[in-house]
């Protein structure tokens, strides 16, 4: 619509905001003249001048109608409308007049201390809910940076009698999906990894790379900023010949020169043709810098050996989530029923993408978290509306002499609702700032948590709509009660000397229930952050079974280009250990496939030789490891041995280690020399048992969240057995971990390799750092309940005082007659023993059903814990106490003679 258009619609859309009666008087004429000074403005000024005369005049409709309907009151001698009068001058000068905007700020500055208290609740309130809603919004729902990204789903297998989950996809049913599927504009797959990039003069970069099908990244719908993405025929290949890179790897690295198309650059060894650059901001899928064809041939027939896989697809126009699960479950059995021996019974799911790269258990997480706050906003609205209600009482005479002066109860309400939205916009302003700030510690404290690059935990748009709609949302729910209650207060009684008496007893259960209601929901997220707060001291203190003081890990890659034989590779990663543990104070060296601690083991089906164990009943976390493992990590042998060097080596006698778990369930009182098989393959070979050892902790790739508690049976293969070409290098060292890093990274120079040291920590803050889940939930809880539980002692606090003051008089008859200050104190401390036990109560209840939601991230504490409620009643019943205790003591202080005489 043109510009002229539209403010003409607008001229006559704020005409609409008048009253009918005057709309119907003089809304067609102030229309018609508007369109004919525009008119003839434009005609003798153009249209520039027209547009400029159609703003203002859209601008001065409230000026416009403000004179006409003076003059009508003028001519005929009577007040036609005398609100409309007020209104319109209200409007066309909010800042003048008894009910403008500077009354309104002069009456709040008068009482600057409760001013001061209720703009700081609402901004505590504000400030915490914006913050976790931008969380969620980050992590949870902010829509995915791609053309129609609602079509873009995750595809994967599921097993239908087994605990432990199905395989990921390989080639082959990448194969069979994409040839029986009909609900997807396409399927592909894409798995990430680590690789060197080396420059010319021999400095080597570990970066983040995507391996992709071909058609990966044209399927998300991102178009290159530079050249092209890959083409089928280029997936699929040991060959591999092309890479892409992505936006800041080409503008730091190589420079930003569009000269980089068509060199070549050397990754892993190989030497790869630049064909395309990815537009800034595209990390697919995680953080990577660069990506790659699938760099592995196809099998031909023989599922099993190939590389295992991610995969997802694009919805068809029309096809629902529901349609193509049906569908897919229908394939994935199909897969499972052909090929027995390979796979478990199966099934598939579809899922919208997002959700495969977050934390299992982190949505429900995130949404106790958003109640939590809200739970505190709205303790942050009772409060003020408390507070004010407590301010109406004190403002019984001005009201009073404002309805004798004429002043009707709406415009005495107004006047009250102005003054609270102007609070709630002051709060609500100082709430965002407060968000800015905890956005930022948020963001700095959270460990990298390898999600996807689309998630953003910072203050969006989103979040600042949300605070605008919170100013008026706290402006009604803390200023209605107040406005209502000033606009039917009795005037003949709040002229009297017992001003705001019978209003108070009138109002004093509403604002005993708002405090009731404090109370409960402070108890209830109290509750939350000890339940998690007894996790994370439990996981603290939990008995790990060896030793993370003293180990530095790290990643290390053998390129397979360089080393494309298993012995070689198996050779080099002989040698790194044994240079390894000759370093100065190193007492030991060992790999393993993942860090202990962290989570990411295997989880392998096995069966027990002479045993018809289920599938579903045997199956066991597994890890490979070499030589030294267990000694570098204290670990105790409880039966047996450690590997040996020799069994460690490619190509050795196949054996295996397990867990006094496993032992104790699946071997009998003598394990050591029993065999077990991995997989379901008839043709797996049998694994000879050489050793018991402790049960250690598996830990969790994912904060700790749906963590399991019990202990769980462990597998331990021989680093020899299969021929990996990367692994965590274990150093144990007398002298400070970090300390170690050059003289490893020399190391592996001296050994010939192009490949760096990366992911080089300490084991112990390896460990904290794969428990994030735990501190921070447990302090966002913590940090809610004590802002709850401040509020609440502040509201019961104002409450008893309030009440304390309005019965002044009754307390001085009280002690007239004999009652002792003891027993003053008494009555006043039984009045907030009631709330606060009626509180207490409510919030318990509340408590059980919230520690439901945050049921994931407990860790060895049960929903329902006896301490952890008893603790929390006990504080919250202290510090209602200690609230209530000043005006309980200023009560039993009164002078009988002074408050007799009011």
């Amino acid at each position: 619509m043109p510009v002229r258009g539209f403010l003409a619609k607008a001229f006559a859309a704020v005409l609409h905001l008048l009253p009918s009666w005057f709309r119907a008087s003089y809304g067609q004429d102030m229309l018609q003249d508007f369109l004919r000074r525009s008119g003839e403005i434009g005609r003798t000024s153009g249209w520039a001048a027209r547009v400029a005369f159609q703003v203002r005049a859209v601008l001065d409709v409230p000026l416009q109608a403000l004179r006409l309907e003076r003059r009508v009151v003028g001519s005929s001698g009577e007040v036609v409308d005398a609100g409309l009068a007020r209104w319109l001058s209200l409007l066309a000068n909010p800042w003048q007049g008894p009910d403008g905007l500077g009354s309104a700020l002069r009456s709040l500055k008068s009482k600057w201390v409760l001013t001061a208290v209720a703009v700081l609740t609402i901004a505590l309130g504000v400030g915490l809910t914006t913050t976790a809603f931008s969380i969620v919004y980050g992590v949870l729902l902010r829509p995915l940076p791609f053309p129609q990204s609602d079509r873009l789903v995750a595809l994967d297998l599921t097993a239908l009698n087994s605990e432990g989950g199905a395989p990921q996809f390989e080639a082959l049913d990448l194969r069979d999906f994409r040839r029986m599927q009909s609900s997807f504009e396409g399927l592909d797959g894409y798995f990430r990894r680590r690789v060197s990039v080396a420059d010319e003069d021999g400095s080597v970069q570990s970066l983040a790379a995507g391996f992709v099908t071909a058609t990966a990244l044209d399927r998300l719908g991102v178009k290159p900023h530079l050249g092209r993405t890959f083409v089928p025929g280029e997936d699929f290949s040991q060959d591999i010949r092309t890479v892409v890179l992505g936006f800041d790897l080409w503008r730091q690295r190589y420079g930003g020169a569009e000269e980089v198309l068509g060199t070549r650059i050397e990754v892993d060894g190989r030497r790869l043709e630049v064909i395309g650059v990815m537009p800034s901001g595209f990390e697919f899928p995680v953080g990577e810098q660069l990506w790659l064809p699938m760099d592995f041939d196809l099998p031909s027939d023989d599922r099993g050996s190939g590389r295992s896989f991610a995969v997802f697809g694009r919805l068809k126009q029309g096809v629902g989530t529901a349609e193509a699960s049906a569908e897919a479950r229908t394939i994935a059995g199909r897969i499972g029923a052909e090929n027995p021996g390979m796979f478990p019974p199966l099934g598939a799911r579809v899922n919208p993408l997002a959700q495969r790269f977050l934390p299992k258990g982190i949505a429900p997480l995130l949404g106790v978290m958003l109640a939590a706050v809200l739970g505190v906003l709205l303790i942050a609205c009772a409060n003020v509306a408390n507070l004010l209600l407590a301010g109406a009482l004190a403002r019984g005479r001005e009201v009073a002499i404002r309805r004798a002066l004429g002043a009707s109860r709406r415009r005495i309400a107004q006047r009250f609702l102005l003054e609270t939205s102007l609070l709630s916009t002051l709060g609500c302003a100082l709430g965002l700032g407060l968000t800015a700030v905890s956005m930022d510690v948020v963001e700095r404290w959270l460990p990298d948590l390898s999600l996807p690059y689309w998630v953003d935990i910072s203050l969006a748009p989103p979040a600042l709509a949300l605070a605008a709609v919170l100013i008026v949302v706290v402006a009604l729910a803390a200023g209605v009660l107040p406005a209502w209650f000033a606009a039917g207060m009795d005037a003949s009684g709040a002229l009297s000397e017992r001003t705001g008496s019978s209003a108070s007893q009138v109002f004093s259960g509403v604002r005993s229930r708002l405090a009731i209601a404090q109370i409960a929901l402070s108890c209830a997220l109290l509750i939350g952050a000890g339940l998690l707060a007894k996790s994370l001291f439990q996981l603290r203190t939990f008995e790990m079974g060896f030793d993370a003081e003293g180990v530095m890990v790290s990643r290390i890659v053998i390129p397979k280009t360089e080393y494309p034989k298993a012995e070689r590779r198996d050779a080099v990663f002989a040698q790194i250990l044994e240079r390894a543990a000759a370093l100065p104070g190193v007492t030991g060296a060992a790999l393993c496939r993942n860090a202990p601690g962290g989570g990411g083991t295997f989880s392998w089906e096995f069966e027990v030789r002479g045993q018809g164990t289920s599938p579903s009943a045997a199956r066991a976390d597994g890890l490979p490891i070499s030589h030294d493992y267990f000694r570098v990590l204290g670990v105790e042998v409880l039966q047996g041995r450690e590997f040996t060097p020799a069994e460690s080596r490619f190509g050795a006698e196949p054996v295996l280690i397990v867990n006094r778990t496993l032992a104790s369930r699946r071997l009998g009182s003598d394990p050591v020399g029993r065999q077990i098989r991995i997989g379901r393959e008839e043709d797996s070979p049998w694994l000879t048992v050489v050793g018991v050892v402790e049960d250690t902790y598996i830990g969790s790739d994912s904060g700790g969240i749906a963590m399991a508690e019990s202990p769980q049976e462990q597998i331990y293969i021989s680093w020899g057995v299969a021929p990996y070409s990367g692994g965590t290098l274990l150093v144990a060292s007398e002298r400070e971990p970090r300390q170690l890093v050059g003289e490893i990274r020399s190391l592996l120079r001296d050994a010939g390799l192009k490949t760096p040291l990366y992911d080089a920590s300490r084991l112990s803050d390896r460990i904290v750092d794969s428990t994030w889940a735990f501190g921070l939930f447990g302090t966002v809880f913590g940090v809610l309940g004590a802002v709850a539980l401040l509020m609440s002692a502040v509201g019961l606090y104002g409450l008893m005082s309030f009440s304390a003051g309005q019965r002044r008089g009754e307390i001085g008859v009280r002690m007239a007659l004999g009652a002792s200050a003891n027993r003053i104190l008494t009555m006043v401390l039984g009045e907030a023993s009631q709330r606060l036990l009626w509180g207490t109560g409510l919030g318990l209840i509340l408590g059980a059903l919230s520690a439901q939601g945050v049921r994931a991230a407990l860790y060895g504490v049960a929903p329902v814990d006896a301490w952890v409620y008893l603790t929390v009643l006990t504080t919250v019943a202290a510090a209602g106490l200690a609230a209530s205790l000043l005006p309980a003591l200023r009560a039993a202080r009164t002078d009988p003679a002074r408050s007799l005489r009011r």
